[in-house]
């Protein structure tokens, strides 16, 4: 049911692998098997239920846009994931000799299907660094590119 017709054609074979990419995790694939020869095939065998392991999730990459003072970030998910599993969290830094370290400003929200997130605390024509890492059930993705944006005079 994974949408994948395996084949073997080894002639000892005693263990059979199927691999299946691009599902995302707990999702469910339905297995049977047939094994044929010369003279015909078997039936097929009983049906296998196998879930999909939960993994982080991928890599997620953000673009953004100025609008005054609301700062727009616009995010892309490398692969399929599990996305009712997905939170994020969103870093800010403002331009400052001072501050070495992007701090986290949304912190482990729970993904809401919008690739949109908006921050209006910026003041004016100021500088801020952002960058966004997602999270799951079973740990994080690395932190995206950093993405620089000035704001304008409102």
């Amino acid at each position: 049911s994974c949408g994948n017709n395996g084949q073997n054609d080894s002639t000892s074979a005693t263990s059979y692998t199927i691999n299946i990419t691009g599902l995302t995790s707990f999702t469910y694939c339905v297995a049977q098997l047939q094994v044929c020869n010369e003279q015909g095939c078997s039936r097929l065998s009983d049906s296998i239920a196998v879930q999909v392991p939960p993994r982080p999730p991928p890599a997620v990459s953000i673009t953004g846009a100025v609008n005054g003072t609301t700062v727009l970030i616009m995010f892309t998910i490398s692969q399929p994931t599990d996305l009712n599993d997905l939170r994020y969290t969103l870093y800010r830094q403002q331009t400052n000799p001072l501050l070495t370290t992007l701090m986290p400003i949304l912190n482990n929200i729970s993904y809401d299907f919008t690739n949109v997130l908006t921050d209006t605390d910026p003041g004016e024509r100021e500088t801020y660094a952002y960058q966004l890492q997602l999270l799951n059930s079973v740990g994080t993705s690395p932190r995206s590119n950093i993405l620089s944006l000035t704001t304008t005079q409102v």
